[in-house]
């Protein structure tokens, strides 16, 4: 019985460090937004990232998307960002819906990640006007 009980220490420390990490990543992931810093946005993309702006949706390159992001941020530039939900699909897709607040509204923020290598990127990021 005690044999066990490393391995069971092992076990919550691993899962202790996971949660840790993919806490650190959601706030440089909602600092990045809330700053309208594309640059730091786009260390979360991974190779292709469907980006959805006022329903128009396209998947870009990584270097594309992060274009994209940088004339959306210039465009409207942020005043704040708040994460409303968030959670883990079955499949183990984490999801964030926020709210982006800039100067003339509010557009409601959905982003999708998914585990690769070790670390969450972005698969799926929309942004729609209220």
């Amino acid at each position: 019985m005690s044999k066990k009980r490393p391995f069971y220490f092992f076990i919550i420390c691993c899962s202790l460090a996971c949660a840790s990490y993919a806490q650190d990543s959601e706030e440089e992931l909602k600092s990045a937004i809330k700053l309208g810093s594309s640059k730091e946005l786009s260390v979360f993309f991974k190779d292709e990232v469907e980006i959805t702006i006022q329903d128009e949706k396209q998947i870009y390159k990584k270097e594309q998307a992060e274009a994209v992001m940088k004339k959306f941020f210039t465009q409207y530039p942020p005043i704040d960002f708040q994460i409303i939900h968030k959670g883990t699909s079955k499949e183990g897709l984490k999801y964030i819906i926020g709210q982006y607040k800039y100067a003339k509204g509010i557009f409601q923020t959905v982003v999708f990640l998914k585990l690769r290598n070790a670390s969450y990127t972005i698969h799926t990021l929309q942004f729609n006007e209220d």
